[in-house]
């Protein structure tokens, strides 16, 4: 299976990279149909597993970038897997790792890197339908197009018109389409299962689907591969996904400085801490959003928790992101600014710099400084 259950248990420990090739270079992004790519985010249950609801999330930018990403609903801790498709390369990050396995075109797991290709492009089809392949009748209710991954996509049609079975010659999966739903001008698969030969292996429910998306090249590799297509980056210098987070954010006063950004931070990180509802708690560590000068521009307190969010707190999205390491306290930030500026990918510009106090603002001695990435202008 491409993508296996995402198991119940604590991550485990790193394991090594299989190699360290870097990766080869994108074709120019084209749309199809006038999208750029969509995401996709599923309630799926496993056969094997109905009780256990898991969330696949599927974001593709055409021609050639996909990214599936799997996990556990409701156990954030238990980790994700992760597959991606940058180009002709495939890499797989599995659930509690944090290096990933490269499946290289002709490697010794060209098996396992077709079978990703294949699944990818399945659903991608299934998705798109009828855009993105030259599709041809072969029969009075069956199409057949030509696939990237060099086999022949077949689609059964319902009486809508529409596939309601959708597989690859020689391959024993396939995807069933139970019901469609329109959104916007076009129509989206809503519920559909995937099956291998006559066996059940998922159903799922499509809850959102979304054609507005601003991601970076980058967000098709893992972030253990990011530095090799990005040379001339800093060693210092990691790449990341920073997750989804809850947050307040309190602007300063202009012109600030640290002296009284921490006595800001003191006052405010405790009363934050007393107004939060049930059911959510402060995250622990210190942030401070920095301007483009170093300078201390406003208090980020960040929560989590289940049930409604806390009146004026905000959701801020995943993004892709650089750190780097740096003495703490300090007087300036320059240097550290001036080593991600030159890290930032060409397609990119920092959308936000925040510094991150791991063990608080009085204990920490080794600051995070950290460039959140926006698609450049």
């Amino acid at each position: 299976m491409l993508v296996a259950t995402a198991a119940r248990e604590p991550a485990q420990a790193p394991s090594a990279t299989t190699d360290a090739a870097a990766p080869r270079a994108l074709a120019p992004r084209a749309p199809v149909a006038g999208l750029a790519g969509f995401e996709a985010v599923s309630r799926l249950h496993y056969a094997a597993d109905q009780k256990t609801e898991h969330e696949l999330a599927c974001t593709y930018v055409f021609p050639d970038r996909a990214r599936w990403q799997l996990r556990v609903r409701g156990e954030a801790e238990l980790g994700r897997h992760i597959e991606y498709r940058y180009g002709a390369d495939y890499f797989v990050l599995e659930q509690g790792r944090d290096r990933s396995l490269h499946l290289a075109a002709g490697g010794p797991r060209e098996s396992e890197r077709r079978a990703r290709c294949e699944m990818l492009e399945l659903r991608r089809a299934a998705f798109l339908w009828p855009d993105g392949y030259a599709w041809t009748a072969s029969g009075a209710a069956q199409r057949s197009a030509p696939a990237d991954c060099g086999r022949t996509l077949m689609a059964e049609l319902g009486d809508d018109g529409r596939p309601r079975r959708m597989w690859l010659d020689g391959t024993a999966e396939q995807i069933r389409v139970q019901e469609w739903r329109q959104r916007g001008a076009r129509w989206w698969p809503e519920r559909l299962e995937l099956w291998s030969g006559a066996e059940a292996v998922w159903t799922e429910q499509v809850e959102a689907v979304s054609t507005s998306l601003a991601v970076l090249d980058l967000y098709f590799l893992p972030t253990d591969r990011r530095s090799s297509a990005a040379p001339g980056a800093a060693s210092a210098v990691s790449h990341f996904d920073a997750p989804e987070a809850w947050e307040r954010r309190i602007e300063l006063p202009r012109p600030s400085d640290w002296k009284a950004a921490g006595v800001a931070w003191t006052r405010e990180s405790a009363a934050w801490t007393t107004t939060l509802p049930a059911g959510w708690q402060p995250l622990a560590g210190a942030w401070i959003e920095v301007a483009a000068d170093g300078t201390p521009l406003a208090l980020v307190l960040r929560a989590r928790g289940t049930g409604p969010a806390p009146e004026g707190i905000g959701r801020v999205a995943q993004t892709q992101a650089l750190l780097v390491s740096t003495a703490w306290p300090a007087t300036t930030l320059e240097e550290p600014l001036r080593t991600l500026q030159r890290a930032t990918p060409a397609d990119a510009r920092v959308g936000r710099w925040l510094l991150s106090l791991p063990d608080g603002w009085e204990a920490t001695t080794k600051a995070q400084l950290v460039a959140c990435l926006a698609p450049a202008k």
